[in-house]
């Protein structure tokens, strides 16, 4: 099975190896899924071991990196700010260079920015 670039480039983090465990082919457990999916989904985590800020995900509260473990309140409206030297400097890069370089919370801001 091929493996993905998100494997091959993300950090050694919690979910690497059930990602690759996965990709084997093998069986992974429910939680192994869960960390599995939230190093897939926040990239390897290449911006760095934290808080996705995701809380519409309904694996949020499980993510190995969280700020608020299950059973705390979810935040309704994430806040992040974005200045007009961002968005320009985000308009040359790829997605992949753009969350290097901002992290997943505001390249995903930026890009609904530059897209409306």
């Amino acid at each position: 099975m091929l493996k993905s670039i998100v494997f091959e480039t993300g950090v050694r983090a919690r979910g690497q190896l059930e990602l690759q465990k996965f990709q084997d082919g093998k069986r992974i457990t429910y939680k192994e899924a869960v960390l599995a999916k939230c190093y897939d989904c926040c990239e390897g985590y290449v911006d760095g071991r934290v808080d996705c800020g995701c809380p519409s995900c309904p694996l949020y509260h499980f993510m190995p990196y969280t700020v608020e473990p299950y059973g705390t309140k979810r935040r309704e409206n994430i806040e992040i700010e974005i200045t007009e030297e961002e968005i320009e400097k985000a308009r040359n890069l790829s997605w992949p260079k753009m969350v290097l370089e901002f992290g997943i919370q505001k390249a995903s801001k930026i890009l609904e920015k530059l897209e409306s």
